[in-house]
């Protein structure tokens, strides 16, 4: 998967061509282990592009100082693949390890050629090691939690498909209602067996999570026996195979918030809605419900401070299908002044979705309203957080999503400009996935859903920069799946 701050999306409606930059994990296999060698030291790849790449280096490694230029060697799986000159373009400090932009003055790095060379290797090592290479790495306790996994869900495939095929053969009214009863029937005789053998695999994970190579062993025998067991549920089908690039785009959104039946076979409907009882999932419809709350309450404050018809600006940042447009609506049919809604997301598709969803909720409301959607490219965010331009100061900013995918640096660093974003007395709202927490194993070994997990106190220190008077505490959405960091910036009567 790619993770957020690594997605192109755009910025505004401008286009500014730069060459595609992959992270070396997500571009080639982990058996490459690109490395790049410059003199007699040798850096491990973190991503690279056709111009460029970059590299880490442990503290006690030699300096690669700003501004030099360097003859470098570029290795995968151990084959020299390009050779050329490269400038120092940055350096970034990230405490274990740093990290260094090189920026090619001679020469490209035909990435195609790259990947072809890379699957031909990764061929041959499969021909040749066998199913299962190393399988000594995991151990006893997760292959028989997973084998546990595998067996539940073969089970009820069967189970499930011969019954259905049974009440097919009934046909009309009787067939389709004997069907939608089976399908409710295993429902709720499977929700409890299924959260123990989840909680099973998580509790059992632990022995392969903190070494990364027998982590990646163990997810991939996990993708390889179980994964492919579930593609019928269709938040599972698109959370894995990622059609956007990333998991947990609009339309997976849209399965969580919906908790509908979904599906083209029982089976396949009767999981998907197992999967979203995963208290992740589910916490993404609490979560929802927790910020417009705050929304609520902050259009309330504001509106009974200023009676004088006031203007409540609200921006979403990372909006995805914006279903919190409607339901602030729903529990706000009716204001005074203007509410101004921003909604801002790196997908164009979702961006689109968040208008449909929007647009009409404000519209049959007793109060005047408008609405603008931005199409902004997280990486770019990332990079340089300054472009985040609202024109206006905002009374409350809301982003649940996005943090998830942030390294620190960049979290306290977007942090930053969003609360200088806020007007005098208004309210920043930042979820995050909590830590610790007993139900990663599905995203992570399931769909490949990788976030950044994070303590209460991490999350505090996301705040550590912010300016003097910042009133930051940090609190659980109701579903207890998510962290949110409220920011209050001082001022303004509140």
């Amino acid at each position: 998967m790619a993770n957020y701050d690594e997605l192109s999306g755009a910025l505004g409606r401008a286009v500014f061509f730069r060459p595609e930059r992959a992270r070396a994990r997500d571009f080639l296999s982990r058996h490459a282990r690109p490395t790049v060698r410059v003199g007699d030291a040798a850096f491990p790849v973190h991503d690279l592009s056709m111009n460029g790449l970059s590299v880490l280096t442990p503290p006690d490694a030699a300096p690669l100082e700003l501004g030099h230029v360097v003859e470098l060697s570029l290795y995968v799986h151990g084959r020299v693949v390009f050779q050329g000159a490269a400038r120092v373009a940055r350096v970034e400090d990230g405490g274990r390890a740093s990290r260094i932009g090189l920026a090619l003055t001679r020469g490209f790095i035909d990435l195609p050629a790259m990947a072809r060379q890379d699957q031909e290797a990764r061929l041959q090592l499969e021909l040749s090691l066998g199913a299962d290479p190393y399988g000594d790495l995991i151990s006893d306790e997760y292959r028989q939690a997973l084998q546990r996994a595998v067996h539940f869900v073969q089970f009820y495939r069967e189970v499930l498909g011969r019954h259905e095929a049974r009440y097919k053969l009934q046909g009309g009214q009787a067939g389709r209602e004997a069907i939608a009863e089976l399908q409710a029937k295993a429902l709720d005789a499977l929700s409890e067996p299924w959260r123990e053998v989840r909680l099973a695999a998580a509790y059992a994970a632990r022995t392969v999570w903190e070494d990364r190579g027998v982590r990646f062993t163990a997810k991939a025998l996990t993708e390889t026996v179980l994964t492919p067991l579930l593609l019928d549920a269709p938040c599972v089908r698109r959370s894995y195979e990622k059609p956007l690039d990333y998991p947990g785009d609009y339309q997976v959104m849209l399965y969580c918030y919906n908790d509908a039946w979904e599906g083209d076979t029982v089976f396949g409907r009767v999981f998907h809605r197992l999967w979203l009882q995963h208290p992740m999932p589910s916490g993404v419809r609490t979560r929802r419900d927790f910020v417009v709350d705050l929304a609520v309450r902050e259009h309330s404050h504001l509106a009974a401070a200023d009676r004088d018809a006031p203007e409540f600006r609200v921006t979403s940042l990372g909006c995805g299908p914006a279903l919190e447009v409607p339901s602030f609506v729903e529990r706000r049919p009716r204001w005074s002044g203007r509410v101004v809604w921003t909604l801002i997301d790196q997908d164009e598709e979702a961006l689109s979705v968040a208008f449909q969803n929007a647009q009409p909720a404000l519209s049959e409301a007793r109060g005047e309203s408008s609405l603008r959607c931005l199409n902004l490219s997280f990486t770019q965010l990332a990079q340089d957080p300054t472009l985040l331009r609202l024109t206006d100061q905002q009374h409350f900013i809301g982003c649940s999503g996005l943090f998830d995918y942030l390294r620190a640096s960049a979290a306290r660093e977007l942090l930053g400009v969003m609360y200088e974003r806020l007007a005098p007395g208004g309210l920043l709202a930042v979820g995050n996935a909590i830590a610790p927490n007993e139900d990663m194993w599905s995203p992570e070994f399931v769909l490949d859903w990788s976030m950044v997990y994070r303590t209460r106190e991490e999350m505090t220190g996301l705040a550590r920069d912010l300016p003097e008077g910042a009133q930051a505490e940090v609190t659980l959405e109701p579903g207890e799946a998510y962290w949110y960091l409220l920011i209050r910036k001082p001022g303004g009567g509140a």
